[in-house]
């Protein structure tokens, strides 16, 4: 008769007697004596052997070399004149200090402006070496200014001796960075600081002609630059800079660095060794923004039959409305629900007419439309419901 089983053990025991040379399918370099059906059907929380393949243990230490716990970080970005880039930035800076970070946009634009003024296109010549100095100056300017910012933290926690609470910092650098020299410069200089910088380059590209057009008619009206331009002229001399820029352009194609490129301003996003926290918090964002402009209402959910009814306390003793998410409109609701209808339907409508009276086909032939402008409007629940159904 067989023995009775163990009592301190319920769970079959399993005895590994081949080793992976056994099974064909499997180098004899992997290491380990654990049979492949042994592996396959272990438990997530039994200890198994580890294969170590030199190319999955070369590219674990190239991605902890670009996921230091780093609590500052360095956003580069890059592109053409024109693309979008100091909307990103500032999207970013507004959503990242929402987010709890510290986060600063160092405009190297603005920083030529201060030194030199406004520039024409010749400014921004290649041939013309005395603005080129000027340009990689104010740069220089620029990256100062941003690494005694990213210092701060640390030198008020040097002088209170509390390294408690560390804030994340993150920099962004908005200037065109076009060239893979200005970018190497700019990633040498974040190595030799003294503390950690982590750097991110992201590109904005865009080739889509209409969204183009209106990014140079968004430039055009907001950017100091052109200030007091007609439109036209203005128009004419950013092309210009552009088309210097586009001599010496060269795109983001070193796999050996962290880049996200935007095409079309969130049409397609590509993402090149983002595994830092920082750095993949902004992917969403990137994703999610655009230029475009239309009406936004906010409304509250029409009236249910559960909204009148009797409230009891709850466990905390407030009182909570017992209303379901699958609660049925009541009367009013449902003539709340046909006044909505209406009321979008005829303001989508009236918007719509308006956009398509002020747009402008083709950007370089008449001059920039005024942008339609009035009070914002307010829709009342119960001034709506008061007002008689139309006619049938």
């Amino acid at each position: 008769m067989d023995p009775p089983p163990s009592s301190t053990s319920s769970v079959p025991q399993l005895t590994v007697s081949r080793s992976l040379e056994d099974e064909g399918d499997f180098p004899a370099a992997l290491g380990t004596t654990t049979t492949p059906p042994a592996l396959y059907y272990m438990g997530s929380t039994e200890p198994v052997a580890i294969p170590k393949v030199p190319a999955v243990l070369q590219n674990l230490r190239k991605r902890s070399a670009l996921t230091e716990s780093a609590s500052r970080l360095c956003i580069v970005l890059v592109g053409l004149p024109g693309r979008g880039k100091s909307f990103i930035g500032r999207k970013l800076g507004t959503f990242l200090n929402w987010r709890g970070a510290r986060c600063k946009v160092f405009n190297v634009g603005k920083y030529r402006r201060d030194v030199v003024g406004m520039g024409t296109a010749d400014f921004f010549k290649t041939t013309n070496s005395t603005s080129t100095n000027i340009r990689e100056q104010v740069a220089q300017m620029a990256l100062d200014d941003m690494f005694e910012w990213l210092e701060e933290p640390i030198r008020n926690m040097a002088e209170t001796d509390d390294y408690r609470d560390v804030q994340d910092s993150v920099a962004i650098f908005d200037a065109t960075n076009s060239t893979r020299a200005r970018r190497d410069m700019i990633q040498r200089q974040c190595a030799e600081r003294h503390f950690d910088v982590g750097v991110v380059f992201v590109e904005s590209i865009c080739d889509d002609k209409d969204l183009l057009e209106e990014n140079f008619r968004q430039k055009i009206k907001i950017s100091p630059d052109f200030a007091g331009m007609p439109f036209n002229e203005a128009l004419k001399d950013l092309k210009a800079r552009v088309k210097n820029y586009e001599d010496v352009y060269e795109t983001l194609d070193d796999d050996g660095v962290s880049y996200i490129k935007v095409f079309n301003l969130s049409a397609k996003i590509l993402a090149n060794q983002i595994f830092g926290r920082m750095s993949k918090v902004i992917i969403p964002c990137l994703m999610a923004w655009n230029i475009g402009s239309r009406p936004i209402w906010l409304c509250r959910a029409g009236e249910t039959d559960e909204d009148n009814s009797k409230k009891s306390p709850n466990v905390s003793g407030t009182y909570k409305s017992s209303r379901s998410q699958n609660a049925r409109l009541s009367e009013r609701g449902r003539l709340f629900r046909s006044r909505l209808r209406d009321f979008v339907r005829d303001r989508g409508t009236k918007w719509l007419k308006e956009q398509e009276g002020s747009y402008t086909p083709s950007i370089g032939k008449v001059d920039e439309p005024a942008s339609p402008s009035g009070p914002a409007k307010t829709f009342d629940y119960d001034e709506r419901l008061a007002t008689p159904p139309p006619s049938p």
